[in-house]
């Protein structure tokens, strides 16, 4: 299945439902690497010694702590909420996705994402650009949020030098969309990711370009929003995702279409355990105890 036609079903998805939280050539350097050691986590990583990621069409600005305004991406201004660890060089980041309707700072209040900042990670939640259903699916090679995506981390290794082993997408309901998109257009750069309420029905499935785990949260069977369901398209997702290799684990909770308790700290142990390209699947015989009992493998 194209692109185009993916990213289309997906739209076609947000024009039954609200989604709502309530109810460019990349180029890489493989040879000359830094390293890094992060004071707060204690964890020593290789960095690329030039940025490895797509080129930003502009001059990167300083971010700061909190809201950044004007950040300059596909012709637009943008506003974006960042959180930053005591110690960002070298850093993990978390880009989180908010639902329709709701805002940057809600989706990291929501899903605690102030926890994995306390980790040692850098937090980033942009706004969305005002589309009817918040964020641009129609294409991967003209899509405004994918170009977002590309342009922010550009920018931030250039300020911080992140960890490009360690990129991870996360979201709820239409921001849970948003990172299954994530996880078909932008394999390459993620290292895993948790869609909450997410997902894509069978019809629409691409497989990723490159191999993913993904942990996919979603609230059983009344996981629905308008005539959309979460259940379905989570479900589906997951068999898709399967059958190409990837590696899954299930958590599907029974609260409809809400945020579990204990969000952040399950998606954290996961995006902790899963770095880019591992040698061995860390989980492939037994979830983590530390888990809800609802997690499973498939």
């Amino acid at each position: 299945m194209s692109a185009p036609k993916l990213l289309t079903s997906l739209l076609f998805c947000f024009s039954l439902v609200g989604c709502g939280a309530s109810d460019s050539e990349e180029t890489t350097n493989t040879t000359n690497t830094n390293t890094n050691t992060n004071t707060e986590t204690g964890t020593t990583t290789s960095i690329p010694a030039t940025n490895p990621y797509t080129p930003y069409d502009g001059s990167c600005p300083t971010f700061v702590e909190g809201e950044n305004t004007a950040f300059q991406s596909a012709g637009l201004n943008r506003t974006i909420q960042i959180r930053l660890p005591a110690d960002p060089l070298g850093a993990p980041v978390v880009f989180g996705w908010h639902w329709l309707g709701g805002t940057a700072t809600e989706i990291i209040t929501w899903l605690g994402l102030n926890t994995m900042v306390d980790e040692g990670a850098i937090v980033i939640a942009p706004e969305s650009s005002g589309l009817t259903y918040e964020w641009d699916y129609m294409s991967v090679s003209d899509s405004v949020d994918a170009t977002l995506f590309d342009d922010l981390l550009w920018c931030l290794w250039e300020q911080y030098q992140v960890d490009d082993k360690r990129i991870y997408a996360t979201g709820m309901s239409a921001g849970g969309l948003m990172t299954t998109f994530l996880i078909i257009a932008r394999s390459e750069q993620l290292a895993a990711a948790v869609p909450f309420s997410g997902g894509l029905y069978a019809h629409a499935y691409q497989s990723p370009a490159e191999s993913i785990p993904v942990m996919l949260v979603w609230g059983g069977p009344s996981d629905t929003y308008g005539t959309f369901s979460f259940d379905v398209a989570s479900q589906d997702f997951s068999d898709g995702l399967q059958a190409d290799g990837h590696f899954v684990v299930e958590c599907e909770h029974t609260g409809g279409h809400t945020i579990p308790n204990g969000a952040d700290d399950m998606a954290w142990l996961f995006f902790q355990d899963h770095p880019k390209s591992i040698d061995a699947e860390p989980w492939i015989s037994a979830l983590p105890s530390e888990l809800p009992s609802y997690c499973a493998l498939p």
